[in-house]
């Protein structure tokens, strides 16, 4: 049998099995999906051995729980399962996930609550799970954690034999107005490759919770880097912090202004001497590393130093949970979700593939028309391309429903429905010695203009149709450049351009 038929006859063979199990009614291309019922897309994995991939959407309808539902479906994005996760005895949010070659399934990491009415800022336990490839779920642990005002925020490193994880209450103190103090709440567990806890650090402090944790550089232990990061031996206790508050990289020169701070989303060990860390920083209210959004870095805790570091998009909303990740090639995917607050603008998604130094090879801006997105997080896929994953809601409302758009490594849009609705524009390269393109989709009949710095109109193209469309910036000086998109009087979309 030639193996393209016998590819077919095992695909053919899996949707007949699963469909004693529960299979999608509509097997639909979902590489730009939009599930029915309302929520938002927060676990994104892909079993490797058979690429399928696995989303967990978080049900915004108490039904009687805020119940989560899985998705499982295949390369070309047909999905072969739809199914609930229905625990009734606790209500779950996931918040991380791993593949395990071994044995061809995903673990799931979560905060739960058996606390009713439901509220999310009373997670109080750790809850891990396993699910294969045709969505079955098993060995659910549940393990009790000390907590005051609860939890949301997961990361772990896995080496090799245990996990090494990192729970934080994030920003819950903000939920809390009537609190007279405002502290952070962190959990380190030192935990086996099955779910078992063998040992738990607690730690209640006025400075702000790490969000990941790391390979020490210093020694044989364990780094979570953050504001105010912390030092770990093997078994996951305190051994110290990194430096104070004044001095960390991560921190804000003024301390009220540090609590508007997502600390840090997610970090990987990145050479012998550096640490790569998304994070997000409002630098308009006065970060030592003065942009608005920074998202990728290199870091080192031998000398607390900021090496070099990536920002990208305008505005102060990066992806909720993961704002980067790292490709098999070793290129690196990082975004921003810029949300207008007139409703008579699209949002803007800014994203960006940089090279292991965080040079960018390309950037490009997405938006669809009277949509509006909150992005969850970006995550490479083993055949080089990305997905952004979320909710995606009309203009001017708050519920929404889950999404997911899957990227080629080029950018494109690998999308079999609502191709007319989606808008982006992609320019290339930045920065140049004057040579620029765009490559526009979604918007005919419009016009680039360039800004200069003090907000004087230097250039103008008109682009007809949609494609690619280039131009020669050489005689103007330089320095940074602000380009804008118009269809008639309406701005579709802008980015900045360094001329150098």
């Amino acid at each position: 049998m030639k193996m393209e038929n016998l590819k077919y006859v095992l695909k053919i063979t899996i949707i007949l099995i699963i469909s004693q199990i529960g299979v999608a009614q509509n097997a639909a291309p979902i590489w730009d999906f939009m599930d029915e019922n309302s929520g938002y897309t927060y676990i994104f994995e892909e079993f490797d051995k058979d690429k399928t991939y696995l989303t967990i959407n978080k049900s915004t309808f108490p039904s009687p729980m805020y119940r989560n539902n899985m998705i499982i479906f295949d390369e070309d994005g047909y999905q072969l399962i739809y199914k609930e996760i229905a625990i009734d005895s606790f209500d779950i949010y996931w918040n991380e996930s791993r593949y395990i070659a071994s044995s061809n399934k995903i673990m799931l990491f979560g905060v739960a609550t058996k606390k009713l009415p439901f509220s999310y800022l009373e997670y109080d336990h750790l809850v891990t799970m396993f699910v294969d490839e045709f969505g079955n779920y098993d060995q659910i642990k549940f393990t009790k954690l000390s907590s005051e005002l609860g939890y949301r925020s997961i990361g772990y490193h896995f080496d090799g034999q245990n996990y090494k994880i990192v729970i934080s209450s994030d920003f819950a103190f903000l939920d809390y107005p009537d609190i007279p103090e405002i502290y952070f709440e962190t959990t380190f567990l030192d935990m086996t490759a099955d779910g078992e806890v063998l040992n738990m650090e607690y730690l209640k402090s006025t400075e702000p919770s790490c969000q990941c944790i790391l390979p020490s550089l210093i020694d044989d232990g364990y780094h979570c880097p953050g504001v105010t990061g912390y030092n770990l031996d093997q078994s996951m206790n305190i051994k110290g912090t990194e430096i104070n508050r004044n001095g960390s990289t991560l921190a804000f020169e003024l301390w009220a202004s540090k609590f508007l701070v997502r600390i840090n989303q997610r970090c990987f060990l990145w050479s012998n001497h550096t640490y790569l860390i998304s994070n997000t920083s409002f630098g308009s209210f006065g970060s030592n590393v003065n942009n608005e959004n920074v998202v990728v870095f290199n870091y080192t805790p031998k000398d607390y130093k900021l090496k070099k570091y990536y920002t990208t998009g305008f505005g102060r909303v990066a992806f909720l949970k993961y704002s980067m990740d790292i490709s098999y090639d070793s290129t690196i995917y990082t975004g921003n979700n810029y949300l207008s607050l007139n409703n008579n603008f699209n949002e803007v998604i800014t994203l960006a593939k940089l090279n292991k130094h965080l040079d960018k090879i390309w950037e490009l801006k997405l938006t669809v028309e009277d949509k509006t997105h909150v992005v969850g997080g970006i995550k490479a896929t083993s055949d080089t391309c990305f997905v952004i994953f979320g909710f995606r809601k009309n203009k001017g409302e708050s519920d929404g429903v889950p999404f997911l758009m899957k990227f080629d490594k080029n950018g494109g849009i690998k999308s079999s429905l609502n191709d007319n609705a989606i808008q982006y524009v992609k320019s290339y390269p930045n920065p140049s010695s004057g040579p620029l393109t765009f490559d526009i989709k979604g918007i005919g009949n419009a016009e680039i203009r360039i800004f200069d710095v003090l907000g004087h109109n230097v250039y103008v193209q008109d682009v007809s149709q949609e494609g690619e469309t280039s131009m020669d910036l050489s005689a103007l000086s330089d320095g940074t450049y602000v380009y804008k998109i118009y269809q008639g009087s309406k701005e579709m979309g802008s980015g900045f351009w360094v001329k150098q």
